[in-house]
């Protein structure tokens, strides 16, 4: 193993982890490579030095409603004034300075699906009561528009889909309007996807030039000619409009995280999804920056395009992602946050190891002393736990933590001795490690408060025959 060397001093060796690329799920602990995690909390990675910092807590907008919140939309007038919309149960919110007021109570707490970016208006679907318009003054309801799960604006038209309700249920067809007019809809606009397979729309968007609408079992695409042809058919098509653009058409299926290449077939990037993927249904899948960001059972997954690596985001009653000019996130108590925006304070993270095997049971080996390369603040404060030969009760190595004993300098102390450095430096702290033999070691990092860390290394030496 590379990552295992000859220490200068006789019979000894060290195992050096230094620098770490993110999660991988999709296989067991100890067949990791070297830099790739069992499991990661509330941690990103740097992508110059590889360095896991911690998170800033996000910055509150305040409590909307007692309730969960079910969809966020941000709308953006010509003039770019910005109003902020979220759905609570049966009633829709806008923010107004720091105050939540209703707008619009609707008959049930169906997902709403939104668009805004002609005729200075924000367009708001309830699949049950319909298409409404609000030009900021008045919410009014446009009842030539047919009913559905999903619209979106495509060249100057407005399209309308799922569970689609067109006088009759007809769940395979997307109904559009006149051009620049969406009060009026043509009896003869629209396109059925209909096939012998399962043929329910589950989402669409604009991508290509096209617009690109899914079922439960293809992925489709309708050109400014309003002809359609398909891309792909098969079980890895979208679901739930889980759709996300960002230099490639991203999207959720029940099997993971794919994305559309430029030959248009579905290439799974969800490799931690193993671990994380459950049977709850996901909730969102949005773009930002360069990373997409996935929520599904209580955590999000958010995958660095640039880099191909996944870290996972754990902030408590998650309930919805939304992406405009900033990450917003709606929780199950009513409350939004801009993730991107940082408040006071760190929140709580984790990070645990692969397993690492010194060898046969003729080769076990004794760890002596364990270096830790980190960034120092005057908030950091971790534990370090260990996991011997396959085990799964911890043990509890020791607590790191920074005395500031002055405005730039502060004390580290760890086990038998104490060090000094600079704020903001990374620091060598070492801890001595006595065990009996081991076979395999798994090292559990957490904490709270502000903290980097680069890496570790850990100084062992093998089983003699005579003598320890």
């Amino acid at each position: 193993m590379k990552n295992i060397v000859k220490s200068v001093r006789p019979n000894e060796f060290v195992l050096m982890e230094q620098g770490f690329s993110g999660i991988r799920g999709d296989i067991e602990d100890e067949l990791l490579p070297y830099g790739m995690v069992a499991d990661i909390k509330n941690l990103t990675i740097d992508r110059a030095t590889g360095l896991l910092q911690s998170v800033a807590k996000p910055t509150s907008l305040g409590q909307v409603a007692s309730g969960s919140v079910v969809s966020i939309f941000l709308w953006e007038k010509d003039d770019g004034t910005k109003t902020l919309f979220a759905q609570v149960g049966t009633d829709l919110y806008y923010l107004s300075g720091t105050t939540w007021t209703s707008l619009h109570t609707f008959s049930d707490d169906s997902t709403l699906s939104y668009v805004s970016g002609m005729l200075d208006k924000m367009y708001v679907m309830h699949p049950v009561d319909g298409l409404y318009s609000y030009d900021g003054t008045t919410f009014a309801s446009i009842s030539s528009a047919p009913k559905g799960k999903y619209i979106t604006l495509w060249y100057n038209r407005l399209f309308v889909g799922g569970d689609l309700n067109d006088g009759a249920y007809v769940p395979c067809r997307v109904r559009w309007s006149n051009l620049n007019d969406f009060t009026t809809w043509d009896a003869n606009d629209f396109i059925d996807f209909r096939t012998p397979e399962n043929s329910k729309i589950t989402g669409f968007k604009p991508y290509k030039q096209a617009l690109y609408v899914s079922t439960a079992s293809s992925v489709n695409a309708i050109n400014l000619g309003f002809q359609n042809y398909e891309v792909y058919k098969g079980d890895l098509a979208p679901k739930d409009n889980l759709i996300a653009l960002l230099n490639g058409f991203f999207f959720v299926n029940d099997f993971g995280l794919y994305a559309l290449t430029d030959s248009d077939v579905p290439i799974k990037i969800g490799k931690p999804f193993k671990k994380y993927w459950k049977a709850t249904p996901p909730q969102s899948l949005v773009a930002f920056g360069d990373r997409i960001y996935y929520l599904a059972n209580d955590s999000i997954l958010v995958y660095d395009t640039s880099t191909k690596t996944y870290t996972r985001l754990v902030y408590g009653n998650e309930s919805v992602l939304y992406s405009a000019d900033h990450l917003y996130l709606g929780t199950t108590d009513g409350y939004v946050y801009e993730l991107d925006v940082a408040d006071t304070g760190y929140l709580d993270w984790s990070m645990k190891t692969k397993i690492y095997n010194f060898g046969f049971q003729s080769n076990k080996k004794r760890p002596k002393e364990l270096y830790i390369y980190w960034k120092s603040s005057s908030t950091s404060s971790f534990d370090i736990n260990a996991y011997y030969d396959y085990g799964t009760l911890p043990k509890h190595l020791g607590t790191v933590s920074y005395t500031p004993s002055g405005t730039i300098w502060g004390s580290f102390t760890w086990g038998d001795a104490t060090w000094t450095a600079a704020q903001g430096d990374i620091v060598e702290s070492r801890m001595y490690i006595y065990e009996d033999l081991i076979r395999t070691m798994q090292l559990e990092f957490s904490g709270s408060g502000e903290f980097g860390l680069a890496g570790f290394n850990i100084i062992f030496k093998p089983y003699r025959r005579y003598g320890r």
